[in-house]
């Protein structure tokens, strides 16, 4: 993507009420004007609040009436969703507004088709042309008079003429029963997938894993979960035809205890997978939500911006690091810590797992171990000190995915350890959206060789040039970035930001933070460019 710019928006929650009106204002300004959808959205938005985590079955679905044809020829490019909602349990339930954007020098046509989770039916499909280099079409399910409410979805996007990216913003509730997060959408797969952590009651919190067949024809999926203390490896299956998603949800499994496990997916054809993993019993007083992709490859070193140890404030507290070995035998992993902003290095050294075989390491208690004491705030030989750090895990020739959550009192958040070193792109950043409480996104940069950083923001609404920073950096540790505190941004605006290492190597990720209660924090990882 050297030499052009590629952004894709968020709609985001901007505060109890607020939250609707982001969304409104996403669809009103960033779809361009000259892309026709052959079927429109209702325009009566409905709000969102606490709902139900799965579709009940319908015995019969009405013959499908006036449904556009598919498009002709090859697509350039074919992204998949595996899991979208509409008013899922009830008016008030789960939605999951997306957007899909443009990230070439060409307009692209798109094709969406969607897919019923509960039988698989294919529920509606949409034609949207015309859509411009740079430029998004966003849409709120709930808004939708195609899709049938109180029902969750696959979709299937075929985009010809250029290449597309996508978001998908999972969120229910207003006020401190607020959650949400969000997970990309993927044009690759593998026959095998790796989750290094989901969970069945664990500290309160439970996985649902969505995993979709993005294959030519039907087949079987094998979910096998190891438990991390230890024990006898659980199977669960389910057959999936093309273009569906069908849903594993951890709590309704018979012959699963409570714990955390590592997990794989396994079979014939490609998969993409999510998983979602929630806090949000009635009895929780403050609901949480983190969400990632599965692991389809891997590598002998990723990065990791961020991770905490008992840090106040919104979006902070404490990590948990997961690496997972993805290799065909076994082997022993690392986990490298640098002080944010700078500072020695300390290391701890793993236990050699098993193929498959996931290492949780707790900042919070000695060796990361959590059957041993707490640490206390100051560092020691098996502990580190309260605070932010940046992380790098590896071996010496293994293959290994890694999992950063950062768990506090009211928020959750993950993302995925970075493997492609290069100059990044981050394309959603926001600056007090929706007040002065609202959204603010700080950039987290990590240098892998970098020294000096170029950052090039770009408006969201009509993709000038608003600024250009310069910054230095330690090569090996990671920087803060707050749009905040550069000039030329404006509040209640959105950006995308092209990184550049000024021939230097870096990784990058977003956190995104509000202040108007609930789980007002979510993390996502920059696209190497």
């Amino acid at each position: 993507m050297s030499g052009r710019r590629s952004h894709r928006s968020q709609v985001l929650r901007a505060g109890p009420l607020a939250k609707l009106s982001f969304a409104l204002a996403i669809l009103g300004s960033c779809a361009p004007v000259d892309a026709q959808r052959t079927i429109s959205p209702s325009p009566t938005p409905v709000a969102t609040a606490a709902a139900s985590p799965t579709a009940t079955a319908r015995p019969s679905r009405q013959p499908l009436v006036g449904l556009p044809a598919p498009l002709a020829g090859e697509p350039t490019i074919v992204l998949y969703l595996p899991y979208l909602a509409r008013a899922l349990g009830g008016a008030d339930g789960w939605e999951t507004p997306f957007i899909i954007q443009v990230a070439d020098t060409s307009s692209a046509d798109l094709e969406l088709s969607f897919y019923a989770i509960s039988d698989g039916a294919l529920v509606a499909r949409r034609i949207v042309r015309g859509l411009k280099p740079g430029t998004s079409y966003a849409d709120q399910p709930n808004r939708d008079t195609d899709l049938p409410a109180d029902e969750a979805f696959s979709a299937v996007v075929r985009s010809f003429g250029a290449k597309v990216v996508a978001v998908v913003n999972q969120q229910r509730g207003a006020g401190p029963r607020f959650e949400a997060d969000s997970y990309v959408g993927r044009f690759e797969g593998a026959q095998r997938l790796f989750f290094p952590s989901i969970s069945r009651g664990a500290d309160g919190f439970t996985s649902r894993v969505i995993v979709q067949n993005i294959g030519s024809g039907p087949t079987q999926a094998t979910l096998t979960l190891l438990p991390q203390d230890g024990g006898a490896q659980v199977t669960v299956t389910r057959s999936i035809q093309a273009g569906r998603s069908a849903i594993i949800d951890l709590g309704a499994e018979p012959d699963l205890r409570d714990g955390q496990y590592a997990a794989t997916v396994n079979a014939t054809e490609r998969l993409v997978a999510v998983a979602n993993t929630h806090r949000d019993a009635p009895a929780i007083a403050a609901p949480m939500l983190y969400s990632y992709n599965a692991f389809f490859s891997g590598a002998n070193t990723v990065y990791g911006p961020y991770a905490a140890k008992n840090v106040p404030g919104i979006g902070a507290g404490s990590s948990t690091i997961t690496v997972q070995n993805m290799r065909s035998d076994a082997d022993r992993p690392s986990l490298s810590f640098t002080p944010l902003g700078g500072g020695p290095v300390t290391r701890f050294d793993g236990p050699t797992l098993a193929p498959g075989v996931a290492w949780a390491f707790d900042l919070r208690f000695q060796d990361g171990d959590r059957s041993h004491p707490a640490c206390g705030p100051t560092a020691t030989a098996s502990c580190l000190a309260d605070g932010e750090y940046s992380y790098v895990a590896g071996s010496t020739g293994g293959q290994f995915a890694a999992l950063a959550t950062v768990i506090g009192p009211t928020t959750a958040a993950s993302y995925t350890a970075l493997a492609r070193v290069a100059d990044y792109f981050v394309p959603n950043v926001t600056r007090r959206l929706g007040g002065a409480d609202g959204w603010t996104t700080p950039i987290i940069v990590q240098s892998v060789n970098a020294s000096r950083l170029t950052l090039s923001w770009y408006r969201f609404a009509d993709g000038s040039l608003a600024a250009t920073q310069q910054a230095t950096m330690a090569p090996g540790g990671a920087l803060r970035i707050d749009p905040r505190d550069v000039p030329g941004l404006s509040d209640g605006a959105q950006y995308a930001v092209v990184i550049d290492g000024n021939g230097g190597r870096l990784v990058a990720i977003v956190v995104q933070l509000n202040s108007l209660g609930g789980d007002g924090a979510a993390i996502y990882e920059g696209s190497a460019r």
